[in-house]
């Protein structure tokens, strides 16, 4: 994504910012999960879940933002800035639905991010063009 941003502003700082905090927190869940004692314990992998989606939907927010205050590479096609923007809304999405799976458990969580995630980005980019 940082590859084709050609200018900055004060707005997409604060959103990287915000982006790197969030990345910088996942250590701590995939601790809490990589402890769970528990394998009924839901919390782990909800709680994994929930910070994969949070760090997906500030990626996705900062992308929508550069790409909206023409922040990126002005040569890009239409097409493109579509199957980017797309693939980054479809893996939002795909995080937010495995913290439903992961209240049914570690493996549907981790058939959401392996089955789900790329068959959704490949049917993204049927879509978009």
């Amino acid at each position: 994504m940082f590859g084709l941003i050609r200018r900055i502003d004060h707005g997409l700082i604060w959103l990287n910012l915000i982006a790197l905090l969030t990345i910088s927190f996942m250590p701590f869940p995939t601790a809490v999960l990589g402890a769970r004692l528990d394998a009924n314990d839901q919390f782990p992998v909800v709680f994994y879940a929930a910070s994969m989606t949070v760090s997906s939907v500030v990626l996705t927010l900062t992308w929508l933002y550069a790409r909206n205050r023409r922040l990126v590479e002005p040569s890009l096609a239409n097409g493109d800035l579509r199957r980017f923007t797309m693939r980054a809304v479809v893996t939002s999405v795909v995080f937010l639905v495995s913290i439903g799976a992961a209240f049914a458990g570690l493996l549907p969580a981790v058939l959401c991010w392996v089955l789900l995630l790329p068959a959704a980005r490949l049917a993204a980019r049927r879509l978009s063009g």
